[in-house]
This record gives C-alpha cells, structure tokens and sequence, in this order.
C-alpha cells in the first residue's frame, strides 16, 4: 500500500506543470463565470473577451520557453483555429458592433476595431437611411391628401403673416420642411461624445434612444443576442420537464403558463 500511496505523489516538475496550467487558465476560468452568471450577458461581450485572452495568450518574441509559455502558445493556437476559421463573418460583425454600441466594452476595443465597426455601420445604415426617406415620402403624401383644407388654411396664413413683417421691414429666411434624418457619421461622432457619461448600457440608450435613431435601431438589433445559448438550452430544458405531466400534479392551463410565470417572478424578485 506504501508503494502504491507513493506513486501517487507529484514530484517537482508535476507541481510545476500543475502551478502553470492553473496561471494559464485563471482567465479561462473567469470568464466562463461571467458567461454563467444569472443575469446572462449578451453578446457585445464576446468580442472583448477574445481580444483579451488573445492579449494574455500573445507572447514577447524573446519570451523565455517556460511551461507556462509553452501552455500559452498551444492555446492561442487553437484559439486562433476555432475564431479565425470557425466562426462566419455575420456572426464576427455583429460581435464588434454589439461591442461598439455598449458603452461598457465600448473602451475595451482596440481602435482598428472601433474604425472598423464605424465602417460597418455607416454601410448598414445606408438601407437605414432608404428606409426613412421612404416612410417620409409616404407620410408627407398622405397628410396631403387627407387634409386639404388644413393645408389650405396654413398656407394662407403663412402669406398674411409674411406680408405683414415685410411691411414691418422684416426678411424671412426661407427653411425647408422636407425631412432631412441626422447622419450617421453625426450620431457616432455624438456617441463616441458622450459613451462615458453613463455607467451603464441601459441608462446610456433609455436616456439616447431618441437623440440616436439610426445608432439605436442597430442596438434593438444586435444587443439583444445572448453571448451564450445557455438560455435556449435552458428553456428547452425546462420545457421539457414541464411537459411531463406525470412529475406534476398542476393543471394543463397552469402548466401552460408555468415558464413565463418562472421568470416573471424572478424578476419580480431582483
């Protein structure tokens, strides 16, 4: 028993190997405790996460050849490998815009990564900008043919109130009333502004969400997305478990509304 207890025992260099693996993958383990905490990040964390163990993993070219050296260039490796090859290009743009529209992984990015999500945005936007002068179009030709006589009204208005201020001497400037949307190189310019005013990526939008349009509306659409399918999976879980009616003595219409009710009281509760 002696001997088998002492084949047991780690020598010098299995306590080194074992301190090393656990410097490495410290990070590893923090972040998947942030990827698994109850309230479910989404995914403009994702993008800084990999820029950071890609930044922890990066060695110096005379970086001494240690164990732990050795274990960080195996894994950025692979890390490069699933990245780099396995993941599309829809799902690399909408990490870095997602990232780029929260404020707080906003001064985690490196600035090829904020130049290059501007880029992409302004692309994006141009169908954006198609959209709103349509709806503009259609809007402004419906209030004329709904509403003739108001039309009529104001006009007439407007030219009795022109004539009497140039009697008084007074020039009107002439101003457009055509619809003309705010740029999006002005909204990320405002944005870029005031990210650091809000501690927060709820307070940041619910307070810009009007003064942002365009920039807000790319936020509905990428911010929402889980980092993880933790979620998805969880749900599916948890339904299937409802739907066996065998394990619960609850009715079918309770059963029914058994899941939306879960989560509507743990909300209620944080």
């Amino acid at each position: 028993q002696y001997r088998k207890l002492k084949k047991l025992s780690f020598t010098s260099l299995d306590w080194s190997i074992l301190t090393a693996l656990e410097n490495v993958l410290e990070p590893f383990n923090h972040s998947t405790k942030i990827f698994s905490s109850r309230r479910r990040p989404t995914l403009s964390i994702n993008q800084s996460f990999i820029h950071a163990l890609r930044n922890f993993l990066t060695l110096a070219d005379d970086a001494p050849l240690t164990i732990e050296n050795l274990l960080k260039k195996q894994l950025l490796l692979n890390l490069n490998f699933y990245f780099d090859k396995h993941v599309s290009d829809e799902q690399c743009k909408a990490m870095l815009i997602s990232s780029f529209l929260d404020p707080t992984t906003y001064p985690f990015l490196s600035c090829n990564d904020k130049k290059e999500a501007e880029t992409i945005i302004c692309n994006e936007a141009k169908q954006h900008y198609k959209k709103l002068n349509s709806q503009s179009l259609t809007s402004s030709n419906q209030s004329s043919i709904t509403k003739p006589s108001n039309k009529e009204q104001q006009s007439s208005q407007a030219t009795i109130l022109q004539n009497f201020f140039l009697t008084c001497g007074i020039k009107l400037q002439a101003t457009s009333t055509a619809f003309k949307p705010s740029t999006i190189k002005e909204e990320i310019a405002q944005y870029v502004a005031t990210v650091n005013l809000y501690q927060t990526f709820s307070q940041y939008w619910y307070a810009n969400k009007d003064r942002l349009p365009i920039l807000s509306s790319f936020v509905r659409q990428y911010n929402i997305i889980c980092a993880t399918s933790i979620d998805c999976e969880s749900s599916f879980s948890i339904a299937g478990f409802i739907h066996r009616k065998n394990r619960s003595s609850l009715a079918p219409s309770t059963l029914r509304y058994s899941m939306i009710l879960r989560e509507q009281v743990k909300n209620e509760q944080t």
